[in-house]
């Protein structure tokens, strides 16, 4: 004898309302979720491995994205043409590795993840001729200024 996964509503007045999951359901929801999430990471694991020379996932921003991964595209092309390297442009609020193979991150980094300091990004004011003296401007001095960002 089968156990159902859901019950439905039999009467004449319960047209329209749904069906409702059973205990059993839920638990053979529960693993059909698991299962498909691995399924995902098998497809993942395959086309790492179809991609020959590797495959790279990096992480990155758009300053980033600008300013250091054109020459770093170019190295890894030049020296892996058969690399596939996929992009991910996000910027998370706490450093997060996850399934990146490489993460360029403009934050602190704590915790068990090896980290090397790129770059010091500088920031200018600009402005017009006004009140602002020349050289470094305190935050103070930019309350309430009206500003684009």
């Amino acid at each position: 004898m089968l156990t159902p996964l859901r019950t439905r509503p039999s009467s004449a007045g319960t047209l329209g309302r749904a069906a409702r999951i059973t205990a059993l359901g839920a638990v053979v929801l529960e693993h059909g979720r698991e299962l498909l999430a691995n399924a995902a990471s098998l497809t993942d694991a395959v086309d790492r491995f179809k991609a020959g020379d590797g495959r790279v996932d990096i992480g990155t921003f758009q300053r980033v994205s600008n300013v250091i991964l054109p020459a770093l595209v170019r190295r890894l092309r030049a020296e892996h043409p058969g690399c596939d390297i996929r992009l991910s442009e996000e910027e998370p609020d706490q450093l997060q590795i996850g399934d990146l193979d490489l993460l360029f991150y403009d934050g602190r980094a704590d915790g068990d993840v090896e980290h090397v300091k790129l770059l010091d990004d500088p920031y200018l004011l600009v402005a017009t001729a006004g009140p602002l003296p020349d050289g470094p401007v305190h935050l103070k001095q930019l309350d309430d200024a009206p500003m684009v960002a």
